[in-house]
């Protein structure tokens, strides 16, 4: 009943929506019929016919002929720079550009490298050719010498020099020339305040009205400027009309970039001062230091003697570190005021005020000890030591803390207390921090009664540096010297079977000589029955399997000749000077020699770092080996050795291996030739003691520590970088030490040797349970 009331209300309603549906039923096919949507009708006998045909313009389609291709472009796979800086773009600040000639290369460029190199990024010198000089000899890097000799063209040369090579790596380009002192850190200080986007021609006018910089002055030109000029360097060159680099520079700037030179910008102002011709500097200071111009100048100029560069940079560095001192007084007083005002800052005050407060210890084993020490001796150096004499840097250093403290004191209380003793001291080493002293004294005061003081002084370290080091790389071909005797035949032949292994099986570029060292009354190189034989077949063996590799084992044959009644103990630790002389002769000066002996066990890794530590003109490497306890006393079996504190330690006595290059060696061995004198044969070995005398221990050191002394002492241009090398194993072998003689040298000698053969036994707790042990079956 609902229904019908439902359908009665809303008979035209649903008519019309009959209607439409019957409709779009019969129109939508009309419509759509160049769609490939298929309508179907079934016929009487269930089969299915296609109507009409419907085609969508948006219906997608595929073409398969000539299928598959490929891309037109290939897609480059991404290189990531070796440096973030490269990769972000980041660019140095700085770089210095020093037009010289061949006639004050040798005076003025020096100097100015000298007082600037050591404080910049990076300085070039330029300069025309010259037949009568020797670049190689003035041992300044970066010198740039144009065939073109003519003045006029030299700044362009050097333009084009900068766009080629520097162009991507500073933002900006001093260029002066050699006859201008430069005040760095005034320039420095301007240049990092102004924004990288400047387009700046910066300097001083050559006059009032001048559109260009003064060359003498210096002239300061942005990255964007060299790249303006990039393109306009014939247009340039083409254009001089005057004699004035000054105005040619100018010109040439004013084309390719339209623009003047200015002396402010962003708030810095540039100024030079011009000093009279005939001046004498060194008498002319005192009265130039009260000038604001002089003293606020850049530039200082002309120069006519390289002795007033220094005169000048000294004034100079002085005028800053007062500055800086008044710097860092103001600083402390700003935190001292403001940590007054805020309880928290007051309790974390460090002191000194302003420095690091140091290391925070997590754990127990992470607290600094402070170490006892007094006049001659210092306590509890280390686990093995109790008491021990000071060394002269510790001295020195000790005596200058304690004047120091001392001039402290007599400053606080006017005189009135005078230094007595010192008692005593503590200090700790913080390398977040510095040194940290505290020391006892004792004074006098005016009524002679005796007052103690103690003292807290800090030694806190510098700005942190990161050194640049020459680049090397791991394609340096290693030449290994392995000194070989009668008692290493056996560990020689093992070292040979691990050679194999690590480096010829691995095609290492390495090459390893034997040197084979003969004693007189022992069959000899010539005899059948030679010592080495065995080990001369087995090095033929290994070289003629890989001869095709090109890794060859050689050797070297030295007679001792202790058949001399001049030969003694004292040579013996000697002979690597012998070696190093006779067989260096066999290299070329820019090969890279690892010096070490027949009882190591060596992996590739530390090979790389030979040739990564090892760097010519620069540096040599002395590795500190993990060496092996006596396996009598640790119990050890195996045949290989494993990183363990029971099994050995890192023996910083060991200076039996150092790699360098040769070049270095003979710079070094030409400045100890006096002390030790230089082999050239065999018989040569008798006269490395001529110079010793064995009754004063000045030699000591030599003869203990030998090359490693050497680059240490007598090559002060290279870093001697010592290490703990993991990668570096040493086999324990047993040390026989016996008394030669009664003087000085021959006792300490004796005196090493024993102490180098208990300190290599065990660790302190496996020798303590051997006596424990010992006692025990005694009692």
């Amino acid at each position: 009943m609902i229904i019908i009331n439902f359908i009665r209300q809303n008979t035209y309603f649903l008519l019309g929506l009959i209607i439409g549906l019957l409709t779009s039923l019969v129109f939508i096919p009309l419509l759509e019929n160049d769609s490939k949507l298929s309508v179907l009708n079934e016929n009487s006998y269930g089969e299915q016919k296609v109507i009409h045909k419907v085609k969508d313009d948006y219906e997608p389609q595929i073409n398969l002929a000539g299928k598959p291709l490929k891309a037109q472009k290939v897609p480059q796979s991404f290189v990531r720079p070796r440096y973030f800086s490269t990769e972000l773009g980041i660019k140095e600040k700085l770089l210095v550009s020093v037009l010289s000639s061949s006639t004050s290369i040798e005076s003025n460029a020096i100097a100015i490298n000298k007082t600037v190199a050591h404080l910049t990024e990076k300085i070039i010198y330029f300069m025309d050719t010259s037949t009568k000089l020797n670049i190689s000899k003035l041992n300044m890097p970066d010198i740039v010498a144009f065939i073109d000799s003519r003045h006029i063209l030299k700044p362009f040369h050097m333009f084009k020099y900068l766009i080629d090579n520097y162009l991507q790596e500073f933002d900006y380009f001093f260029i002066v020339n050699d006859s201008s002192y430069i005040n760095f850190r005034k320039l420095y200080n301007i240049v990092r305040k102004i924004s990288v986007r400047e387009n700046l021609y910066y300097g001083e006018k050559i006059d009032k009205n001048s559109l260009y910089c003064n060359l003498n002055a210096g002239i300061l030109l942005s990255n964007s400027i060299l790249k303006s000029l990039a393109n306009n360097i014939d247009w340039c060159i083409k254009n001089i009309d005057s004699d004035s680099n000054d105005i040619n520079i100018g010109r040439c700037i004013l084309h390719a970039a339209n623009v003047q030179c200015i002396s402010d910008s962003m708030g810095q102002s540039y100024s030079s001062f011009n000093i009279f011709h005939n001046s004498n500097v060194n008498y002319e200071l005192q009265y130039l230091r009260k000038q604001p111009l002089f003293n606020n100048a850049v530039t200082i100029y002309p120069i006519i003697k390289e002795d007033y560069f220094y005169i000048l940079h000294t004034y100079f560095t002085k005028k800053g570190l007062e500055s800086d001192l008044g710097t860092i007084k103001e600083l402390k007083k700003t935190i001292e005021k403001t940590s007054g005002k805020y309880p928290d800052l007051l309790r974390n005050l460090t002191w000194p005020i302003g420095e690091q407060p140091g290391n925070v210890p997590l754990t127990r084993f992470d607290i600094l000890p402070w170490k006892y020490f007094t006049n001659t001796s210092l306590y509890l150096r280390d686990e093995f030591t109790t008491v021990s004499n000071h060394t002269d840097v510790e001295l020195k250093d000790i005596q200058y803390v304690l004047n120091h403290s001392v001039e402290f004191i007599n400053n606080k209380y006017s005189g009135m207390l005078k230094f007595e003793q010192f008692i005593s001291g503590y200090k700790k080493i913080d390398l977040s921090r510095g040194m940290d002293y505290i020391l006892h004294l004792d004074f006098r005061n005016l009524k002679n009664e005796l007052v103690s003081k103690r003292i807290q002084v800090c030694k806190p370290l510098g700005k942190i540096d990161i050194l640049k080091i020459p680049y090397v790389t791991e394609n340096t071909r290693i030449n290994i010297i392995l000194p070989v005797q009668l008692r290493d035949v056996d560990s020689a032949l093992h070292y040979l079977q691990q050679y194999k292994k690590i480096c010829m099986d691995k095609k290492e570029k390495s090459f390893l000589m034997l040197v084979l060292l003969y004693e007189p009354h022992l069959p000899g190189k010539d005899s059948k029955h030679d010592i080495f034989k065995k080990l001369k077949d087995k090095a033929l063996s290994l070289s003629k399997d890989f001869k095709r590799d090109n890794h060859k084992i050689t050797w070297l044959s030295i007679k001792l000749p202790k058949n001399s009644n001049r030969y003694t103990h004292v040579h013996d630790h000697l002979l690597n000077f012998a070696i190093l002389d006779l067989a260096l002769k066999k290299f070329s000066v820019d090969s890279l020699i690892f010096l070490t002996n027949s009882y190591t066990e060596v992996y590739n890794d530390f090979l790389n770092r030979i040739r990564m530590n090892t760097i010519q003109g620069y540096q040599v490497f002395s590795p500190i080996p993990f060496s092996e306890y006596s396996p009598n006393i640790t119990q050890h079996k195996s045949a290989t050795i494993d990183i363990n504190k029971n099994i050995g330690h890192f023996n910083v006595y060991n200076h039996d291996h150092i790699s360098f290059y040769v070049k270095d060696y003979m710079i070094a061995r030409n400045n100890i030739a006096h002390d030790i004198p230089q082999v050239h044969k065999d018989k040569d070995i008798l006269n490395l003691t001529q110079h010793i005398n064995l009754y004063e221990s000045k030699h000591f050191d030599v003869l203990s520590e030998n090359i490693v002394y050497m680059f240490r002492v007598h090559a002060p241009t290279l870093h001697l970088l010592k290490g703990t090398e993991p990668n570096l194993r040493v086999y324990y072998s047993h040390i026989t030490c016996t008394k030669q003689g009664h003087d000085i040298i021959s006792k300490e000698l004796y005196e090493r040797c024993v102490f180098l053969r208990n300190y290599n036994l065990g660790s302190r707790s496996q020798l303590s349970k051997i006596v424990l042990q010992y006692i025990s079956k005694v009692f």
